[in-house]
């Protein structure tokens, strides 16, 4: 996965905060969102392929997407982590 000395060193790029790890809970609830289909990024985008992890900053408010062991540090592909909606089947 991702060392966990880059991780560090990454930060958020909406909010700034660092960065860490989302558990698999998360990534669970979030993956069932995406089957789901009613998973949009920051963007307003449907997300249509699921993810193998995450990295949630500070306030656990933003979710930046790892597919393939790929980051993605894009803002508008974002997720926002709001537990109501991931109930829902939307983030």
């Amino acid at each position: 996965m991702i060392a966990p000395e880059l991780i560090g060193l990454l930060r958020c790029p909406i909010s700034g905060s660092q960065l860490e790890l989302a558990d698999n809970q998360l990534v669970a609830s979030v993956n069932q969102a995406i089957e789901n289909r009613s998973l949009q990024n920051r963007k307003g985008v449907s997300i249509v392929d699921r993810i193998d992890g995450g990295l949630v900053n500070a306030d656990r408010s933003w979710l930046c997407p790892i597919r393939h062991g790929i980051v993605s540090m894009v803002s508008d592909e974002m997720i926002e982590i709001n537990p109501t909606c991931l109930k829902k089947g939307r983030a």
